[in-house]
């Protein structure tokens, strides 16, 4: 059936921009978001799970609430 080869087609031509999509940007998405839930000691190379006390500690931070806030201003 032409309708089943044209389909394949497509899925090859797509095949190689789904691996660069999937390795250079959701790869290292969830990764981000798997380290920001735990200690990490990156001289030791142990981590611990500590969930979501980083964000905790990040919402309590006046340095990240002045960072936001002058990056916006230069955005904006």
């Amino acid at each position: 059936p032409a309708r089943r080869r044209d389909w394949l087609t497509a899925l090859l031509f797509l095949a190689p921009l789904m691996a660069i999509y999937l390795i250079l940007l959701v790869y290292p998405l969830f990764l981000g978001i798997w380290i920001s839930f735990r200690d990490w000691d990156l001289m030791a190379g142990d981590y611990g799970w500590v969930g979501t006390l980083n964000y905790r500690d990040l919402w309590a931070d006046t340095l990240f609430w002045r960072s936001t806030w002058n990056t916006l201003w230069f955005v904006a």
